[in-house]
């Protein structure tokens, strides 16, 4: 018989059940990994390793600008308030340069000229003249493009190596402006390109010309009346070649160039029997200067006159790559014939090489008349590079009196940058005298002229 458990005790055993269970808690859950896969083992580093921290690209800071206005009110531009301005004008050419401070190599440049009114290919041609001038003689620099900008400007840009370890790039903005043909060199240094382009872009964007103001040639056109034949000479030769040689005065307020000497050549009763044009010493007449010209005449009568000049001139446009700046040492003898004998050395006193270089003598009697002219040949395209000379020497068969004193004048074209002014020298390199020294064992006397004289007009 089975014994049966008192209830008593099943209550016991149930609450000491309930109380077993009460103290057990269940584990937690762990959320999965958001791989799949086996985890590997990380393996620690057995040395110290020194990372680098990488430099951070310069960035261009910002920068004070100040305003530069010119002299002569022509222009006005922005540019960096520590850079160093240097005004190389004349009353002829705008020439300011901008240059960076110690540490950087970059600069830019204005360049300004009173062109007058020019069409859109005489700023090409223009343009083209200022290339050739500035850059193409200059290896170190080469032309990659130009453009014609939306505005009108043209832009040619140039990379720069000259090396040495310069290098850059440089860019050319031309434009005109009522009269002035603008040009704008900037020059960015290779090595200031993270720290000055934004500063130079500035500068490009702030130039300002003014189309009214009164600077340069403002002569629209010059008078004939103000271009007066002088000390001027009518003159046969022994080979029967008549001469009509003088001075020019320009009395204009203007230089003058392209210069036309016009004279008709008549007969005794007046009738002109033909007309020539004759040739002037120089390219230009500064204002308020003399230069010499001659014009000559084949087959005339013995007794013919020049019954009327006329000088026709432009108002000379600023050219820097003319100049007259060379420097001539001459003197004149007589020969064993009894002829007039110049010479002498021209020399190129400048920092740029010149060609071309025309050389003038004018012969003059004790009166001032010019009774000969004449222009030695030294050889077609005569180059001169900086302190070389070139000696010339001519000897007159002909003049039209007895001469008592000479007169050079030169011209050339520059080959590279120049500053040269237009205007000739304000005294020419004169002979003050013929009379031979004693060494030279020459008569002591002047020739005496040997033409037909047909008098002075």
């Amino acid at each position: 018989m089975r014994k049966q458990v008192p209830s008593s005790l099943k209550i016991i055993l149930l609450l000491g059940v309930l109380a077993g269970l009460a103290g057990c808690e269940p584990e937690p859950t762990v959320a999965p990994p958001d791989y799949i896969g086996t985890q590997a083992a990380l393996a620690l580093p057995t040395a110290t390793v020194d990372l680098v921290t990488p430099t951070p690209a310069p960035t261009e800071m910002e920068r004070e600008f100040a305003t530069y206005r010119h002299r002569s009110g022509v222009f006005a531009v922005a540019y960096p308030s520590d850079w160093e301005v240097i005004d190389n004008s004349t009353d002829r050419h705008i020439l300011v340069r901008f240059d960076s401070p110690v540490g950087f190599g970059s600069r830019f440049m204005v360049d300004i000229e009173n062109e007058g009114e020019l069409s859109q290919q005489e700023v090409l041609d223009r343009l083209h003249s200022f290339i050739q001038l500035n850059y193409s003689n200059k290896p170190a620099y080469s032309q990659i493009s130009q453009d014609l900008l939306a505005d009108g400007r043209i832009q040619a840009v140039f990379l720069y190596n000259d090396g040495q370890g310069g290098k850059g790039q440089e860019t050319l903005t031309v434009q005109q402006v009522g009269p002035y043909f603008v040009g704008l060199r900037i020059f960015l240094a290779e090595n200031d390109k993270s720290l000055l382009s934004a500063a130079l872009s500035s500068v490009a964007a702030s130039m300002m010309v003014d189309p009214q103001a009164a600077w340069g040639n403002q002569v629209a056109a010059i008078n004939p009346a103000e271009l007066l034949v002088i000390n001027s000479l009518l003159w046969r030769d022994r080979s029967k070649v008549t001469h009509y040689t003088g001075e020019i005065y320009n009395a204009s307020p203007s230089d003058a160039g392209n210069i036309k000497v016009r004279v008709a050549i008549c007969d005794k009763n007046g009738i002109v029997l033909k007309e020539v044009t004759g040739e002037p010493a120089l390219r230009v007449i500064a204002q308020g200067a003399t230069i010499p010209f001659s014009v000559v005449v084949e087959d005339m009568p013995s007794d013919v006159t020049a019954c009327s000049e006329q000088v026709e001139a432009e108002p000379a446009r600023p050219d820097s790559s003319y100049t007259t700046a060379l420097a001539i040492e001459s003197g004149a003898k007589l020969d064993a014939r009894r002829q007039l004998v110049v010479e002498g050395s021209i020399s190129n006193p400048g920092l740029t090489a010149v060609l071309n270089v025309h050389l003038v003598i004018a012969v003059y009697d004790e009166e001032g008349i010019v009774i000969g002219f004449a222009t030695p040949d030294l050889g077609v395209g005569l180059r001169l590079e900086p302190g070389q000379s070139q000696p010339f020497d001519f000897t007159f068969i002909n003049l039209g009196g007895k001469a008592d004193h000479s007169v050079t004048f030169v011209e050339a074209e520059t080959v590279g940058v120049g500053d040269s002014s237009l205007k000739p020298p304000s005294t020419p390199t004169e002979t003050p005298s013929l009379e031979p020294t004693p060494s030279e064992g020459t008569p002591s006397s002047t020739p005496e002229g040997t033409p037909e004289s047909t008098g002075q007009p």
